[in-house]
């Protein structure tokens, strides 16, 4: 259950994510695709620790880095919740992305 809950929640990030970089545009739908990645990321990082601590504890260890990847995105993530994304924090936008998407 909680593997199907955390792919749910990385897919509502990655689709959002997607659109939010593909169509940034000023409607409500926009608004609303924002606030969805921003609650499902703010779900995601609380969950994130004791997923880490799982994660170290198991024998087959081979997603950790990708997790912890996800870890250093979602830490841009909430730096950015309070910078916002104008032009001369951009460089933490991409940051964000690119960690996130290696991850």
């Amino acid at each position: 259950m909680a593997f199907k809950f955390r792919s749910f929640l990385v897919l509502i990030l990655s689709l959002t994510g997607i659109w939010l970089y593909a169509l940034p545009q000023a409607n409500l739908a926009y608004v609303g695709t924002v606030l969805l990645h921003l609650a499902a990321g703010l779900v995601l990082t609380i969950l994130l620790p004791f997923m880490l601590v799982q994660f170290r504890r198991e024998p087959g260890r081979h997603a950790l880095p990708a997790w912890l990847l996800l870890a250093a995105g979602a830490v841009i993530g909430i730096a950015l919740i309070f910078t916002g994304t104008p032009r001369p924090y951009s460089g933490w936008l991409n940051a964000h992305i690119i960690v996130s998407v290696l991850g």
